[in-house]
């Protein structure tokens, strides 16, 4: 089988390496195994990516996410904050305050 070079993040490459250790896999092999079983869960009936893609713009309520794609969900969240720009997160800080003042726990949000 022939090989593509690809760019992944630190983080992934770190994960991948130590799960791959322990799964007496290669790296690649690590990431590909990871791959396969996202590709799975993507086609299977119980998994919309654009179900979840429309909770990240708050078209619909993150519990109307299934169990299969809160984690993705919260995956894809995170990820967005991380990349967010100062005025997308004073934004989020925002909306997270009238929350608060509103009594909801917002840790609890989503789960």
């Amino acid at each position: 089988m022939s090989a593509t070079s690809i760019r992944v993040s630190e983080e992934l490459s770190n994960a991948s390496k130590a799960e791959s250790r322990l799964m007496h896999r290669s790296q690649a092999g690590q990431i590909e195994y990871w791959a396969r079983i996202g590709r799975a869960i993507e086609q299977s009936g119980q998994f919309d990516y654009q179900h979840i893609a429309r909770a990240l713009k708050a078209e619909i309520p993150v519990d109307d996410l299934s169990a299969y794609e809160k984690p993705v969900f919260d995956a894809m969240h995170d990820e967005a904050m991380r990349d967010a720009n100062t005025d997308e997160v004073r934004t989020h800080e925002r909306r997270m305050n009238v929350f608060r003042d509103n009594g909801v726990d917002v840790d609890t949000l989503g789960d």
